[in-house]
């Protein structure tokens, strides 16, 4: 909490950390931090004295606050000798909760009015109030709050042929993932937690969990009936603990999620939580956690009712177009299924560790790229892909290589079809990529029906020889 000049990191203030941390602290014993407005607040209310003196006639008040300073609850305790050495019990709270707001964060706090004298050391690192109080954060939520989507609106836990036909047809999406359908990394895998990681993975050998929290901005209008802070606190654990952490690096660059997820600091990682974009005339929200089967309590209800009340507000309108090849590829089958139904893919040159296959991993992080070095081919370079049935195309994707890199960023493009891999003819598609990293997508002027397509790179916006490309995807009819 301090450097070695004993100044602090900016965790927690002196005198915030007095509150917990203190020769005479106020404590509460409390079963849970979540309710919902139809139950009681309960908690034990108890002085722990590790002072010089007892405290006589000590006089333990509390109050229930909220974060617009609203005072719903408050007591006071009989008095109270407190000796020292211990904890003492003061007494029982038990408060309804029906008339508070909600959904809504409170505070109860706890503070001994009548304490041993104290000591104030103004200018000091380590400050004692005079008057020892403390408090805890709880949330108070509604019991049924509205979970039923509007009618534009398609709540699965599944990217399916219905999901997809859905946002095809101008809807909006909620695609809520079961934490094990998340995709994760191949190597040095995200094991998203609710606490942060223990010392650091380094010397841990990547000891779960391996991140350090969220990050989002209460003010988010998809956040608004969701109470939040920046930063993670106790209501997250109910959707964190079974959740996974949604890849960035697959989605488009410069997309910024509702919920970001922090990566171990090592790896340094793009991840999110909860994430929003457009799919042609539709809109989707992917969230790392299912709201479907799995939305069996209050906080996970509340976050449902949240979401769907931005999505059917005109404030739901997302900037960042995103593919549903992009979408397939951040599920554990959206992978697999990536790879399922090619038979084969071949480049007339690549670098070790750069083969063709990489194109069509369903990872952005990958890449196809071209020989380099002294003996690097110029262009043409070329992209084969044979399928194991004929499909009917209506376009393609290519993502540029996302490392920041421009070399083999294509320039000049052409792409052919082919019935049986031997016949191509003219191309379907000719034109050229903008300068840049962003997805670039090419439709046909009318389907097409092929089993082989093949791209070839006419000229690179670098000066060297080299094509590369993160992924190539077909456009298929529905």
């Amino acid at each position: 909490m301090l450097d070695p000049f004993w100044e602090e990191k900016g965790y927690v203030t002196a005198r915030e950390f007095s509150r917990f941390c203190n020769s005479v602290v106020p404590l509460a014993r409390l079963k849970k931090r979540v309710f919902t407005a139809e139950e009681k607040l309960e908690a034990e209310i108890e002085v722990g004295n590790f002072g010089a003196k007892p405290i006589t006639n000590a006089v333990v008040v509390w109050h229930l606050q909220s974060d617009d300073a609203h005072f719903p609850a408050s007591d006071q305790f009989a008095p109270k000798t407190v000796p020292t050495g211990g904890l003492v019990q003061i007494g029982r709270i038990s408060t309804d909760l029906k008339t508070v707001t909600a959904p809504a964060r409170y505070r109860l706090v706890a503070k001994v009015a009548q304490p041993s004298p104290g000591r104030e050391v103004v200018g000091s690192v380590f400050l004692i109030d005079t008057a020892p109080v403390n408090d805890w954060d709880i949330w108070v939520y509604p019991a049924k709050p509205a979970t039923e989507p509007a009618k534009d609106i398609l709540v699965t836990a599944q990217f399916d042929n219905v999901a997809q036909e859905h946002l095809a047809s101008g809807g909006k999406l909620l695609l809520t993932l079961p934490g094990k359908a998340v995709r994760n990394f191949d190597t040095a895998p995200v094991k998203l937690g609710f606490s942060s990681i223990f010392w650091n993975t380094a010397w841990t050998g990547r000891q779960p969990p391996t991140t350090l929290g969220i990050l989002c901005d209460p003010k988010h209008p998809a956040l608004a009936e969701f109470p939040t802070d920046f930063h993670s606190n106790w209501q997250w654990w109910y959707l964190i603990h079974r959740a996974g952490a949604v890849r960035l690096d697959l989605l488009p660059r410069g997309l910024d999620p509702i919920v970001r997820v922090i990566d171990d600091w090592f790896t340094a990682r793009p991840l999110g939580l909860v994430v929003e974009g457009k799919v042609g005339a539709g809109k989707v929200i992917v969230c790392g956690f299912d709201l479907t089967r799995d939305a069996d309590d209050p906080v996970s209800r509340q976050m449902r009712a949240s979401l769907l009340s931005y999505m059917a507000s005109p404030k739901f309108a997302p900037k960042t177009e995103i593919t549903t090849g992009q979408i397939k590829s951040l599920t554990v089958e959206g992978k697999q299924a990536k790879l399922r139904g090619v038979r084969s893919i071949k480049a007339d040159s690549e670098q070790e560790g750069y083969a063709a296959e990489k194109a069509i991993d369903g990872d952005a992080a990958t890449m196809w790229h071209t020989a380099w070095g002294d003996l690097a081919p110029g262009f043409p370079h070329a992209l084969v892909i044979e399928f194991d049935a004929p499909r009917t195309l209506t376009g393609f994707t290519a993502l540029p290589r996302q490392d920041g890199n421009p070399n083999g960023w294509i320039k000049d493009y052409a792409f052919h079809v082919s019935p049986d891999g031997q016949t191509w003819g003219q191309p379907v598609a000719k034109g050229t990529f903008a300068n840049d990293d962003k997805l670039k997508t090419v439709t046909f002027g009318r389907p097409v029906k092929a089993r082989s397509v093949r791209l070839v790179a006419l000229s690179g916006h670098a000066e060297g020889p080299w094509a590369s490309l993160a992924e190539l995807d077909v456009l298929t009819a529905q």
